[in-house]
């Protein structure tokens, strides 16, 4: 095995120049957040209080509580096949609470 490849791997300048530009200005941050915060008032509109769903103070995920479904993989599978809707069941991500 190479160790410079696993210990000191080397990025190229150009994408060492895209990194300090992108780093420099936050107008695509606040873009994003705003992305999220829409797409979290929907389901705050949408979930309600329903499946444990509570608003993140940060994040990227919602995490529900669909154990009255038959668990994650069948709350998944259900979704597809029923509207399409593509999702990663949560025991796929991590660990389980508690």
């Amino acid at each position: 095995m190479n160790c410079r490849t696993v210990a000191a791997p080397q990025v190229p300048i150009p994408a060492q120049e895209v990194a300090v530009a992108a780093y420099g200005e936050e107008g695509h941050v606040e873009a994003n957040r705003d992305l999220y915060r829409e797409k979290f008032n929907l389901a705050d509109q949408i979930i309600g209080d329903r499946y444990g769903y509570r608003r993140p103070a940060g994040g990227f995920f919602l995490w529900l509580d669909v154990a009255a479904l038959g668990g994650s993989e069948a709350a998944t599978t259900r979704l597809w096949r029923e509207a399409g809707v593509r999702v990663l069941p949560g025991r796929y991500a991590g660990a389980r609470p508690g």
